[in-house]
């Protein structure tokens, strides 16, 4: 994606970073698909128990137990308060890292003479990210899975701030203002509409290969005309991406996370929002 120079030394890193992050955020969710469509079935089909009897420590140690299956409904919403109440320590971390980006020259001084902690950052953020989709037992194992995620949020926010230290301040406002118009719509959508997007597995699974292609597309051509309407062909996909995501946090669905898929499932909202941030603002740095 491309974003206005406005004299920053450090553009053509930023721009670099932000294409090879985004390539890993679509590999990672093809490899979710590619995951879920293997196994597709539904939540009845899968062996998951559905005892009242179970504690939730009983529940948490049972890889098999989806949340769809259980008829405690307390033990449903403790479960998405957790997913949520990651999710929002992950935000705030993140815009612990944009605010002094947009507001403090010394940081984006700092940022420009040690380009080379982006890097870094983006080498940890992809390891980290390959390492809690690919080897689960790692995102149900405490503290390593916590440990994890972090090092992700961490890296993450930096490399947002990295982006939006080229951005004027009221501009990354006005992304983060409709970013969270778009996520306000889109949950409300997923929780009320009859549509299951679960079910549609195979076809996000091609919309994920289709996203992999947009985003080498986004690396070669820089035409203005051409870079806009790739960044509303990732911003139409991801929120495409947040409403199967929701609803497999809602448990009621014909796929949905299971109990320990907390970590995994707070990872999944978290990379939806920051993509949907990180293109509105190329596109509103465009204008």
């Amino acid at each position: 994606m491309n974003y206005n120079n406005n004299g920053n030394a450090g553009f053509q890193a930023n721009n670099d970073i932000e294409n090879f992050q985004m390539m890993g955020f679509a590999a990672a969710k093809n490899q979710q698909m590619m995951n879920q469509q293997h196994n597709q079935q539904p939540n009845n089909q899968k062996g998951f128990v559905q005892n009242n009897n179970q504690s939730a420590d009983q529940i948490s140690n049972n890889e098999g137990v989806a949340l769809t299956g259980l008829s405690n409904l307390n033990l449903r919403r403790n479960f998405i308060r957790k997913v949520l109440g990651i999710i929002c320590t992950q935000l705030i971390i993140t815009f612990a890292f944009i605010i002094p980006s947009t507001l403090s020259q010394d940081y984006r001084d700092f940022q420009k003479r040690y380009i080379f902690i982006a890097y870094l950052s983006l080498i940890l953020n992809i390891a980290t990210m390959i390492t809690l989709y690919c080897f689960r037992k790692q995102c149900m194992k405490v503290p390593n899975n916590y440990i994890l995620l972090f090092i992700f949020t961490i890296t993450e926010g930096y490399l947002i701030s990295m982006i939006t230290s080229v951005s004027q301040p009221e501009v990354v406002l006005l992304a983060g203002g409709i970013t969270f118009a778009i996520v306000l719509f889109i949950t409300i959508y997923a929780c009320t509409t009859k549509n299951d997007i679960t079910q549609k597995v195979t076809a996000i699974f091609y919309v994920s290969m289709a996203l992999l292609v947009i985003i080498l597309v986004a690396s070669i051509f820089r035409s203005y005309i051409i870079q806009t309407l790739i960044g509303l062909a990732i911003v139409g996909v991801f929120c495409f991406y947040l409403v199967f995501d929701i609803q497999r946090l809602q448990g009621n669905k014909y796929l949905s996370y299971s109990y320990d898929d907390y970590i995994i499932a707070s990872l999944d909202i978290y990379i939806d929002i920051v993509v949907i941030f990180q293109t509105v603002l190329g596109l509103a740095n465009r204008e």
